[in-house]
């Protein structure tokens, strides 16, 4: 039937001219000398053969025999469970068939096939959607891959070939190709070194009907590349080119297009780069370093605005263009180019797990491909560090450790395993490897700026000053060590020389968001709630995710007694971060002040699951606890608290209080005492001192520590700055304490008037409504100033 088929066009247009064609539609697909002949052939057949049966098999062989294909193929499934015809190699036969195929197919022009008769179309090419219109829904799209390692183990078993070695080369060279695992398995090969390439038979496969010899060798050269778009198209082949572009490609029923890219599928390339490698490795080394020129030159262009390493390797163009010009220049001189590739490894490593992936597939590829196990090595040990970011210290010691490492290198691959180092909070170790870098560069900014910060760290301000310092000196314009001694400056309570740093931060980058968030704590710790909430609101603008920045701003609102703006900015910082604690007893702190102690004791709560060694949240929810009258669970939170922290000196002095409220003084005076000797400044725990001498009834006691209260309260007044409000509310509670009402009264107007007093007295109620009345003095008057000071809290704070 093929043969017959092959000739179906002649023939079909022979006998409609026996017929006549008054419309002239045949004529007009064909040319004169075709049309001339086929009209000679029919005159012959028409007065040569006389019996019209006979006449028409020739006319239309394909007409008169299908219907008897189709019965005899009925006959012969009639008896059998099922039948398949298989029409191999369809990209080639297709054309020729297809419409036939599908006529044969719907039952409608030749007679219905049985239900048990099933037609494969086995091809590279898909069927045509025109042809088949309906019916494409009745056909079921079968992808045939390459055989797996048991699929291919077992025809090898079939054919007797079961050394392991042997299996093993045999997938390697074939890549599960089915016909080809089968052609090696025919010789039986008992040793690797009997099986032979297949690839010049599996790449011929894949060439069969193209005959141009230019053509050919575009399709051998273009796999070279992992894709390939009109530009390598061109540098690529820079001789010998066919004539048109490289749109042909997309043609070929081994490679996909997609917006003007083409790719070969992996098992066709595979083929034809071994054949490539072997075949000619003088030109195989000749086309790679064109390919890398091309990919070099492309890099280079972007690094016209692309000025440093960081920006470059941040920029996915350039990450791309590297990654393939390293690739080409491993394949072209493995040798040569593995010093360029362990460099690039290194940024890599430093860009994050995606980056690491992608460099280190390309080692592999360009390792598998040149079949270079130097590169197969590395891309290993990257591909671990990638998949498992707890290793990628480990990365980073192999390529340490490299001879063939370039020296510049290594500074770099140092001063990025110490950030690794100190991510995992190991800044001792972290030290050591970015003292390493500084040795090796003695002027490289990152290396000291690094350094400096791990200084601060571990509480050296003073080396860190040192370092920041001198890579200021250096780099006058280095915003982040700037930043960074500005955070310096702040720890050391310097906060003027930190505005100035975090100032000039800013300036060189107005959207440094960390610097400004740095900026608004700092004018927090002076007082300038405002500035605060400006730098604070412009680190959010710019980042909205920043959680760090919005539980700061929460704070800051908080400090002003704004707690619904805080709880709205701690809430969003927790929704961001769900597991932040700070946040979380931050916003517990809030619900506190807000009298809602349940939810205080929740927040409080989580924040301590998430970090049981959160002394601050322990002592806090002890407060909560006692407020409720929960006195045990008070002192088990506070005890906590001092374990981890023995010089704890407000846990301390809430344990002290909480002993007193439980009547026992001693245990009180004792945790206070210890507070007073922790913290001898502090006029705050002398007050309670006091106030448990007064509630045992020994008030000469009680006056003398509140004259020592009151003297600490006032100079704490004087050196408070930012934290006046607070300080002198202490003043007001012990003029209270004294009965000195008109003072009381006067620190109380004072306090209205500044910015935060309102929310100090706020906080201060509990402490002025626990505070016991002085023996023979009038308690009226202290509760009318009580109600006085409730009364401005009430004007500011309506919702209380």
């Amino acid at each position: 039937v093929p043969a017959v088929l092959a000739a179906r066009g002649t023939l079909g247009v022979a006998g409609l001219a026996l017929m006549g064609d008054p419309t002239g539609v045949v004529a007009a697909g064909l040319g004169a000398d075709q049309l001339a002949r086929g009209l000679d052939w029919a005159w012959a057949v028409r007065t040569r053969i006389k019996d019209q049966g006979e006449a028409q098999l020739v006319l239309d062989p394909v007409g008169e025999l299908t219907p008897v294909f189709v019965e005899d193929l009925t006959e012969v499934a009639r008896d059998r469970r099922s039948v398949v015809v298989i029409l191999d190699v369809w990209e080639r036969i297709g054309p020729g068939v297809e419409e036939w195929v599908r006529d044969v197919v719907a039952g409608e022009r030749y007679g219905e096939l049985p239900l048990n008769v099933i037609v494969v179309m086995a091809g590279q090419s898909a069927l045509t959607p025109g042809v088949w219109g309906e019916m494409a829904r009745e056909v079921v799209q079968v992808s045939l891959e390459p055989f797996t390692e048991a699929e291919a183990g077992e025809l090898l078993a079939r054919h007797g070939v079961v050394e392991e070695s042997v299996v093993a080369t045999i997938l390697r060279l074939t890549g599960g190709l089915p016909v080809l695992v089968d052609m090696l398995a025919r010789a039986r090969p008992t040793d690797p070194g009997q099986v032979g390439d297949p690839a010049e038979t599996a790449v011929e496969r894949f060439l069969a009907g193209q005959s141009d010899p230019a053509r050919r060798e575009a399709i051998l050269a273009c796999a070279l590349p992992t894709e390939i778009d009109e530009d390598l198209y061109r540098a690529v082949l820079t001789d010998g080119r066919p004539e048109e572009d490289c749109g042909w490609l997309g043609n070929l029923p081994f490679v996909t297009a997609d917006g003007g890219r083409y790719r070969y599928h992996q098992l066709v390339r595979e083929q034809m780069l071994r054949l490539h490698r072997t075949r000619s490795p003088r030109r195989w080394r000749d086309l790679h370093t064109r390919l890398a020129d091309h990919h070099a030159r492309e890099r280079e262009h972007l690094e016209v605005t692309l000025t440093d390493d960081g920006r470059r390797w941040g920029d996915d163009r350039w990450v791309a263009h590297h990654i393939a010009e390293v690739h080409h220049l491993l394949c072209a001189d493995p040798h040569t180019a593995l010093p360029v590739a362990l460099a690039g490894s290194v940024w890599a490593c430093a860009r994050g797990p995606g980056t690491l992936r992608a460099w280190a597939a390309m080692l592999q590829q360009a390792g598998v491909e040149n079949d270079h196990r130097e590169a197969l090595k590395w891309a290993e040990r990257l591909i671990s560090g990638s998949e498992e970011p707890e290793r990628l210290v480990t990365v980073l010691g192999h390529l340490i450790a490299a001879v063939d490492l370039p020296s510049e290198v290594r500074v770099w691959a140092h001063l990025f395993r110490g950030w690794e180092h100190s991510r995992a909070r190991d800044r001792v170790v972290a030290s050591l490897d970015f003292d390493r870098a500084v040795e090796l560069d003695p002027d490289n900014v990152w290396a000291l700026a690094s350094r400096g910060r791990t200084h601060r760290e571990r509480g050296d301000h003073a080396a860190a000053l040192a370092d920041f310092g001198r890579a200021i000196e250096l780099d006058p314009e280095y915003a982040w060590a700037l930043a960074e001694r500005g955070r310096t400056h702040h720890a050391l309570g310097d906060h003027a020389a930190a505005l100035v740093d975090f100032g000039r931060a800013i300036e060189l980058d107005p959207e440094y968001a960390w610097a400004l968030a740095e900026r608004g704590r700092t004018h927090r710790a002076l007082g300038d709630h405002a500035a605060a909430l400006v730098d604070f609101g412009r680190a959010i603008e710019l980042d909205p995710e920043y959680a760090w920045a919005l539980a700061e701003r929460g704070r800051t609102h908080h400090a002003l007694g704004d707690h619904a703006a805080a709880l709205v900015d701690f809430g969003r910082a927790i929704e961001l971060d769900p597991e932040y604690a700070w946040a979380l007893a931050e916003r517990g702190r809030t619900h506190h002040a807000l009298g809602d102690h349940a939810a205080a004791l929740v927040d409080f709560g989580r924040a301590i699951e998430l970090d049981p060694e959160y002394a601050w949240a322990l002592a806090s929810r002890g407060r909560t606890h006692r407020e409720l009258g929960d006195h045990a669970a008070a002192l088990v939170d506070f005890g906590r608290a001092i374990e981890l922290d023995p010089e704890y000196a407000w846990a301390l002095a809430s344990r002290g209080r909480t002993h007193r409220e439980l009547g026992d003084h001693a245990a009180a005076l004792a945790d206070y005492t210890r507070a007073v000797e922790l913290n001898p400044k502090d006029g705050r725990w002398c007050h309670e001192v006091a106030v448990t001498y007064r509630v045992m009834g020994r008030e000469q006691e009680a006056r003398w520590w509140w004259e020592q209260a009151l003297g600490k309260l006032a100079a704490s007044v004087r050196a408070a700055g930012k934290d006046e409000a607070w300080w002198r509310s202490g003043v007001m509670l012990v003029y209270c304490a004294r009965s000195e009402w008109q003072k009381s009264s006067a620190e109380l107007r004072i306090l209205q008037s500044l910015a935060d007093g309102p929310a100090v007295l706020r906080r201060r109620l509990p402490d002025l409504d626990a505070l016991p009345f002085e023996p023979g003095s009038s308690e009226r008057l202290l509760v009318e100033f009580r109600e006085s000071v409730r009364a401005v809290v009430e004007e500011h704070f309506p919702e209380r």
